[in-house]
């Protein structure tokens, strides 16, 4: 059985970093998510996980980039079909690298992912008072083309895209590309990675929180003039977005119908660039 496998590699995990949601918690968290990469906790709700319940609507594995077995053998049980909720990436317990998620991603491309709401890849999840750390994604446009149901869909770390995408239910989308503090990164993404995320085909998004700021914001981003006319994102009510930009760049985000949208005190960490 598909299951059998997943659970086989769950099993293969130290007992003290794979919990299962059994109470909300102080969090509010959903009881009967599966997390990966957190100890058991009465404070979040989360007990020791033994058998894969038949039904997850949500997985969340917080090891790094160091569960490609275990992710392979998620990629071919049947919670796939039902999956609701999926993160992956690390948290502030630290327990694996975050230098390179791309090979998790040739894995998850090869699937569908049908009834999927929320995808967070590369995210590093804050449990506690601490800082982030960032890497690199690979090329993620073949996984997105799989969820053709996403609402929400939040990137950490350096991605690309090699077209724009559509989906049609997206309602949130949040980018990082690196922690302040730490400063660990992917470093920056390239200008026709940014030309195809901001050109791509969101119908329903409303909220949008692009955070381009790396090292020394000296990449030079240019803005794609479809997305400045608002076309493929009619419904956008919040747009925050920063890092550096081309000389001239910020005055056609104050000059186009997207205007509407920006949060003005964005504007002021948008840096230019000669």
């Amino acid at each position: 059985m598909n299951n059998d496998l997943f659970q086989n590699a769950v099993n293969n995990l130290p007992k003290n970093v794979r919990c299962i949601q059994t109470k909300s918690g102080e969090w509010n968290l959903p009881i009967g998510h599966c997390f990966f990469g957190v100890p058991k906790d009465k404070f979040f709700g989360w007990t020791p996980l033994k058998k894969l319940p038949k039904f997850v609507s949500g997985f969340n594995f917080y090891l790094g980039s160091d569960c490609l077995e275990l992710l392979i053998a998620f990629s071919k049980s049947d919670y796939i079909d039902e999956l609701e909720v999926l993160r992956i990436g690390n948290s502030s317990f630290n327990y694996g690298r975050v230098d390179n998620y791309s090979e998790l991603v040739k894995t998850l491309e090869k699937k569908n992912f049908p009834n999927l709401k929320v995808f967070e890849l590369g995210i590093w999840e804050l449990f506690c008072n601490a800082h982030c750390s960032y890497g690199k994604l690979g090329d993620i446009t073949k996984l997105l083309k799989n969820m053709p149901n996403l609402e929400y869909l939040r990137l950490g770390g350096n991605f690309e895209l090699s077209s724009p995408i559509e989906i049609d239910k997206l309602t949130e989308l949040t980018v990082n590309l690196d922690d302040d503090v730490t400063g660990i990164n992917g470093g920056y993404i390239t200008n026709e990675t940014l030309s195809n995320l901001l050109n791509s085909n969101f119908p329903e998004l409303k909220k949008a929180w692009i955070d381009l700021e790396c090292e020394n914001n000296d990449y030079g981003y240019s803005l794609p003039d479809v997305f400045l006319s608002g076309e493929k994102i009619p419904k956008l009510k919040k747009l925050e977005i920063t890092g550096g930009f081309k000389r001239g760049e910020k005055s056609k985000l104050k000059l186009n119908k997207i205007s509407l949208a920006i949060n003005p005190r964005s504007l002021d960490d948008i840096i230019e660039i000669n």
